[in-house]
């Protein structure tokens, strides 16, 4: 059987066929800049919170892979928060995003940087050849490739974490999707139960799962007062009041992944 060969863009133009597309280089928005010229999105908060809990969460001497880590935003917050890691391994098929990457900022610690795509990820460095990467970063990614990339994909990053290492996964939580996707950066958006079962599939053992952006009130509403009753609701209802919405779409999301826009999972090896 031929091998399928498939395009790398941008993102979806007009009627692109998604079905033969690889993958979209499109990045995330820097929101460092977003924040600093007040142009505070849902998308950069989501972005910003889950993006210091990944630098949070790696032990001291930690070797860390930053999967499709596009322009690296994660390394000011390694830097400045994190717990002395001993490596940063980013991944990304775009030579632009790793030459942006590259200049973005100074740091403590060793980095290496690998252009490749990561269905080839096990074979792309020697870094990979005993196993030991500690901690796996995989952020608003999974959904910019095609769906078999992407279990591969999830494959290979199984393949080089070390026994009981740690991988944060994220990605769009899309039941009414596939290739109807919500941005045209995406190629395909996951539902919960249907990346939740091929993860298992693999190997992983999700130690939790997150909601990290909550779409609209109503959506979450009886699951709410399901969970927290009507004292929760009220004291929601009075946070309201100050924190604005931007921020509280992160923060409202987290007990209810499966209904949420965005989902995270912590996984193990």
């Amino acid at each position: 059987m031929p091998t399928k060969i498939r395009k790398v863009v941008y993102k979806i133009i007009g009627n692109m066929d998604k079905s033969k597309i690889l993958c979209t280089t499109h990045q995330m928005d820097n929101f460092y800049i977003q924040f600093a010229k007040g142009q505070i999105k849902e998308s950069g908060v989501m972005n910003y919170i889950q993006h210091l809990v990944a630098a949070l969460m790696p032990k001291k001497n930690a070797i860390i892979l930053d999967v499709c880590c596009g322009r690296s935003m994660i390394l000011p917050l390694l830097k400045y928060h994190g717990n002395r890691i001993k490596k940063y391994i980013g991944l990304d098929i775009s030579g632009e995003n790793l030459k942006e990457a590259q200049t973005y900022i100074d740091c403590d610690f060793e980095c290496e940087w690998i252009q490749a795509n990561v269905v080839n990820l096990s074979k792309s460095s020697q870094s990979f050849k005993n196993k030991r990467v500690d901690f796996i970063i995989y952020t608003s990614s999974l959904e910019h490739m095609h769906p078999e990339d992407g279990i591969k994909s999830l494959r290979e990053c199984f393949k080089v974490l070390r026994k009981n290492g740690l991988m944060l996964l994220s990605t769009p939580n899309n039941y009414n999707g596939g290739y109807n996707t919500r941005y045209k950066a995406h190629i395909y958006e996951w539902n919960y139960e249907e990346l939740k079962r091929y993860l298992k599939q693999i190997g992983f053992k999700i130690q939790d799962g997150f909601g990290v952006m909550a779409d609209s009130e109503k959506d979450f509403k009886g699951e709410f007062l399901k969970k927290y009753g009507r004292r929760g609701w009220k004291y929601y209802q009075d946070i309201k009041k100050y924190i604005p919405s931007i921020f509280l779409t992160s923060f409202i999301a987290v007990p209810f992944p499966k209904i949420s826009k965005e989902i995270l999972f912590l996984l193990r090896k």
